[in-house]
């Protein structure tokens, strides 16, 4: 049961959504993303001219002649966040922490799933999975999953996506589309967990950033999270060689999550605590329609 401050702050985050879409997101959420995916409808006799790529082979040798499977395009979607909620997304130094800024684009992308039917889920993940919502429609779960987003708090140390994306392959998902959230503030290996996955379901990632994490110029102590064993230690700004091993690991690592985006062509929206989540998101909402357009 949600407490009345909680569907106060919800519908008031909603009330400020409804202004937005109705002026930056307006049509572009489904040129972008619908008809992504195709589903069964039945199968048929072979006519001249069919891709013979859609042959049922079972069927056909069943019935001693050529049948095709026939698809139709998906009338809803299913949207699926995987949010990292580590004690490193509690740090913040401009207009919000990172745990806002991941709550603020989640909500977002989930509002304009329900509003255009489409079904959403949600994973709370730290070094395990914490928390669950199944992918489903309506505004009741839209206001769960806002709940969990603003009010779960972390357990768990350190980041473990591999972890989350088994959640993938432990249901029986249909393909879906999949945003990993996080600041990616690990050393895992991705490439061979998200290769399993890619062809299977649309993944996009979103990597979130401070301005601090990025320059660490800083007077003092600021609180860090070592990306290997997810422990939070205080990074003097007085010891140069920590804050320059610090920066290298974080570029390192950075370079290489890129890296491995690019080779399996995920796309990644990138924010910022200290920018509107406008700009990323319309621009990957554009370039996305653009790419659809061309093939």
């Amino acid at each position: 049961m949600l407490d009345a401050a909680t569907i106060k702050q919800i519908r008031n985050f909603e009330l400020r959504l409804s202004h937005r879409i109705d002026t930056l997101y307006s049509g572009e959420y489904s040129s972008a993303f619908k008809g992504r995916g195709i589903e069964f409808s039945q199968v048929r006799k072979y006519i001249e001219g069919d891709d013979i790529r859609l042959i049922d082979w079972n069927v056909t040798a069943r019935m001693r002649e050529p049948y095709v499977k026939e698809y139709v395009e998906e009338r809803e979607l299913s949207v699926l966040f995987l949010v990292d909620i580590s004690k490193s997304a509690y740090f913040g130094t401009r207009r919000r922490t990172k745990r806002q800024l991941i709550s603020e684009f989640t909500g977002t992308m989930a509002y304009l799933a329900m509003v255009h039917q489409d079904k959403v889920g949600l994973v709370l993940f730290t070094n395990e999975v914490e928390r669950s919502l199944p992918i489903k429609k309506g505004r009741p779960h839209f206001f769960q999953l806002m709940n969990h987003l603003m009010n779960h708090e972390s357990k768990g140390d350190g980041t473990n996506i591999t972890e989350a994306l088994k959640i993938l392959t432990k249901r029986s998902l249909r393909r879906s589309i999949v945003f990993i959230v996080s600041d990616f503030i690990t050393e895992e290996d991705l490439y061979r967990p998200l290769k399993s996955i890619y062809r299977r379901h649309d993944i996009i990632i979103v990597r979130t950033r401070d301005e601090q994490e990025l320059e660490l110029n800083f007077q003092g102590f600021i609180e860090v999270e070592d990306p290997e064993t997810g422990e939070v230690y205080l990074l003097d700004s007085k010891d140069l060689s920590a804050l320059r091993a610090y920066r290298k690991s974080m570029d390192e690592w950075t370079e290489y999550h890129t890296r491995v985006a690019k080779k399996l062509h995920i796309p990644i929206i990138e924010l910022t605590t200290w920018t509107d989540i406008s700009k990323p998101i319309i621009e990957f909402i554009r370039k996305r329609e653009r790419g659809r357009s061309r093939r």
